[in-house]
């Protein structure tokens, strides 16, 4: 059937860009401007349906002290912030609207440090929610222990700030004394960040890199826009109501098999894996390329919590693809034909390639 997706905007954007002028070492606040993006096209159905121009790139106050270092792969900008250490740096980077997803970020860096993973109940404990000219800022801060040969723990300062066609990231990691030394500057600097075009994603009509799909019976689209997910559907059948979401991940951004398996069996109650050869997963076509499906919580293995949970995972062009379904476990068993239906109904667009 023809693509009728939730309101979101522009492609996954694979390495970010950094701006040609420098802001020199004065001791002064200074003023950022980088250029503007060029807004792309998105597939839509059989034709082309262009979105409304994202947004600009960021302005921001750069705190006295700090220094902007030269070009680096896959960042758009990086400050030193102590000049006794050069180690010490706040790092900008931006991807598409599908990375912003701020459970699946924050266990990721928590894996960075050797933290334990947040549970979703539990992100306010690490996610402050900001407002700061015209953005909605997720604030996180999150605690690891100390790395081998080292006496101190580590400590991140992170911020996800979802724009129009892209999400952008901030990264503040190191010693925890001496971040807490510029954690106030580096505060100051998250709010000063604003964009020319507006923070809010005001989202479009495309779905990124999905041009069509068979929609299952029972499963009715939602058009609520959410962060990094590609496309959300309610689903009901026999045995209640349940969620399958399509999200996509640079490649880059996803963590290891068994840290991925364990946080999908957490978030149904189950316990980590035991055999990681046991859990090597299902081959399953997912559009025109291979994908694998776990599934959680069946027959064998009932979750305590009742849920049951079918992922399946796939790589195109070096996105990481993921179909999710959840909910009661009668449910889910009733609507796995109907999910892996779907992974072969998929018809990837421009974003998937």
């Amino acid at each position: 059937m023809p693509l009728r997706p939730p309101r979101m905007s522009a492609p996954l954007l694979a390495a970010a860009v950094l701006a040609a002028a420098g802001c020199g070492d004065s001791k002064e606040p200074r003023v950022y401007r980088a250029p503007k993006d060029v807004p792309s096209p998105l597939a839509r159905g059989g034709g082309g349906h262009t979105h409304e121009p994202a947004v600009t790139a960021p302005k921001w106050v750069v705190p006295a002290g700090w220094k902007k270092l030269g070009e680096q792969e896959m960042r758009f900008a990086t400050f030193q912030v102590d000049a006794g250490d050069p180690k010490l740096q706040v790092v900008v980077y931006n991807f598409g609207p599908e990375s912003g997803a701020v459970l699946a970020n924050v266990n990721r860096w928590e894996s960075q440090i050797g933290a334990k993973p947040t549970a979703e109940a539990d992100l306010g404990k690490v996610v402050t929610r900001l407002e700061s000219n015209g953005l909605t800022i997720s604030a996180v801060d999150i605690h690891g222990p100390a790395p081998a040969g080292e006496t101190e723990g580590v400590r991140m300062l992170a911020a996800i700030i979802p724009v129009p066609g892209k999400v952008w990231f901030l990264k503040f990691t190191g010693a925890e004394s001496k971040v807490a030394a510029h954690a106030a500057e580096y505060d100051a600097f998250l709010r000063s960040i604003s964009f020319e075009g507006g923070g809010k994603p005001s989202g479009g009509d495309a779905t990124p890199g999905l041009k069509s799909y068979r929609t299952p019976a029972g499963w009715t689209l939602d058009p609520e826009p959410r962060p990094m997910r590609v496309a959300t559907f309610r689903v009901q059948g026999d045995g209640g109501e349940g969620e399958a979401v399509v999200s996509m991940l640079p490649g880059e951004q996803a963590g290891t098999p068994e840290a991925n398996i364990n946080r999908w069996r957490s978030q149904i109650g189950l316990g980590p894996v035991k055999d990681m050869a046991a859990a090597a997963g299902e081959p399953i076509a997912v559009g025109d390329v291979k994908g694998t499906l776990w599934d959680f919580g069946d027959e064998g293995e009932p979750a305590p919590s009742g849920k049951r949970m079918i992922v399946v995972q796939a790589v195109r062009a070096g996105n990481l693809w993921y179909l999710k379904l959840t909910g009661p476990a009668a449910l889910v068993a009733a609507q796995k034909k109907a999910l892996v239906d779907f992974a072969a109904s998929i018809e990837f667009g421009t974003t998937g390639e």
